[in-house]
């Protein structure tokens, strides 16, 4: 799950910083450059880029959150304690 997660944000850095050819037009407004995904201008390319973004974040967080819980199942405690341990590893998610 580390190399998922880390491979997803090397993957966001780099859509993020190499959006605009050239890669200074990002933050040079006035130079005549092409830009797409986070570097466009265009309010729906740039919201999808966002979304994209937030959605992919939101669903290796919920993995990242579930993995815990169905681990728990196959442990040999009591029902009290498995809830009691998905109760604090829950605490987390907020």
């Amino acid at each position: 799950m580390i190399v998922t997660v880390s491979l997803w944000g090397v993957v966001y850095l780099f859509l993020t910083i190499f959006s605009c050819k050239p890669v200074s037009g990002f933050w040079h407004l006035e130079q005549p450059s092409k830009c797409i995904l986070f570097g466009s201008w265009a309010l729906d390319e740039k919201l999808g880029s966002f979304i994209s973004q937030a959605a992919s974040n939101m669903a290796i967080d919920i993995v990242i959150f579930l993995m815990p819980i169905f681990l728990f199942q196959s442990l040999e405690l009591s029902r009290k304690a498995k809830y009691g341990l998905m109760g604090v590893f829950s605490i987390g998610a907020v």
